[in-house]
């Protein structure tokens, strides 16, 4: 099974935009502002369920829109029975699978007729108003309301706007409480059409992910968190620190606590050993201060002791700022700099190398994770990396 291509549409300046997809790696190249990026988010949002804006409408469609909402304003309009209306402006992405026979078993949910047995699989994923009823009555509510409003305003020389002034200002601040993605089986036979079969909504899927279980998507976003050395300012720098990303990896995969083998027995022995020990000494240094403590009459009879307990855990090991150290010279040990001393270009590699590894290892339920569900067939990994052609060891 693979990705054949995907079919973006309304999708800010993506308004028809066809993506071939190679066996193994598709590049997005072109001038600044050409729509890499558009295409890269519109993969994120479809297939990971990232938010969506009202800015990911394509501007041209906002007329149309503002038509809709023009007409529902109307003293006595109904309310509409379906987004007919609404197909040629919604974002939406169509994605096509060539599935083998013995694959079915992954798509059964969205083969178009009992009669396909194998070949090529559409699925449309679309942004669109979860209940157009309830859409259409709350705008028209609160556009009547700010209507009723203006009327009564005592100095009409005076402009004022308020909310909502049409729908696409409605929709602006409200997208999320009306619009979800919703997904649609298309049909094979209609694959070619140019530019495309309009939505089948009588084929809409069971779920509104049908391609769970099916396509797994990871991301590794632009580079652009690494940061001065002396920056300290916990933002988007220490997010991307190569330690966060190995304390994540040792916590998914590694972390001797969970699901432990005979071989992590012996280290969570060490373990608590080390904690027995260190407990044992804090026992000792502290007992003075907490004698003095208690000859002030605290606690008294009925009060419980104080006592000093430490927690060491494996996953707290990696839990510093110099977790990860460039050793600087094979014959020096102690000649070490923290990560965040290393080159930028060298440390955007090494994180996006990590990523991918983590990525693979996460999708192949190695280590500590989970293994009980089915592993899925196709594994789409986006990276967005402008300046990925400029490292030699890509």
């Amino acid at each position: 099974m693979r990705i054949l291509s995907i079919y973006i549409q309304n999708f800010r300046k993506l308004w028809r935009c066809k993506i071939d997809f190679s066996k193994d790696t598709t590049l997005f190249v072109g001038a600044n502002n050409s729509g890499k990026t558009s295409a890269m988010d519109a993969l994120g949002k479809f297939l990971i369920g990232r938010d969506f804006l009202f800015n990911d409408f394509t501007m041209s469609n906002r007329v149309e829109i503002n038509a809709i909402g023009e007409e529902w304003a109307i003293e006595g309009c109904e309310s509409p029975e379906d987004i007919g209306r609404w197909d040629d402006i919604l974002p939406k992405m169509d994605i096509w699978l060539d599935v083998n026979s013995d694959e079915i078993h992954y798509v059964a949910n969205i083969i178009p007729t009992l009669k396909w047995r194998k070949g090529k699989l559409g699925v449309r994923l679309m942004y669109r108003p979860k209940d157009i009823s309830k859409l259409f009555a709350d705008y028209r509510e609160a556009y009547f309301s700010a209507r009723i409003t203006e009327a009564a305003n005592p100095k009409p020389d005076v402009p004022i706007n308020l909310f909502p002034k049409n729908l696409c200002d409605f929709l602006e601040k409200k997208l999320i409480t009306y619009f979800s993605i919703k997904s649609y089986v298309l049909d094979p036979a209609k694959s070619e059409i140019t530019p495309s079969q309009s939505t089948p909504f009588e084929m809409e899927c069971f779920t509104d992910n049908p391609l769970k279980g099916i396509v797994r998507v990871d991301m590794i976003d632009a580079q652009r968190g690494f940061a001065d050395p002396d920056t300290s300012d916990g933002g988007e720098r220490s997010r991307r620190q190569l330690s966060v990303q190995m304390r994540s990896y040792f916590d998914k995969h590694l972390d001797p606590e969970k699901a432990p083998t005979p071989d992590d027995l012996e280290i969570l022995s060490a373990t608590e050993k080390a904690k027995d020990v260190f407990n044992e000494s804090l026992a000792t240094k502290f007992s003075p201060a907490i004698e003095e403590l208690e000859n002030l009459g605290y606690p008294g009879m009925a009060d419980p002791k104080i006592t000093i307990s430490t927690k060491v855990s494996t996953g707290e090991t990696l839990r510093h700022e110099s977790a990860v150290q460039y050793a600087l010279s094979k014959t020096n040990a102690d000649m070490k700099l923290p990560e965040r001393y290393n080159g930028l270009g060298y440390q955007n590699l090494i994180s996006m190398v990590f990523d991918l590894m983590g990525f693979r290892d996460g999708w192949m339920r190695v280590g500590k994770v989970a293994n009980d569900d089915v592993i899925e067939p196709l594994h789409l990994v986006l990276v967005e990396e402008p300046e990925a052609h400029l490292h030699m060891q890509v």
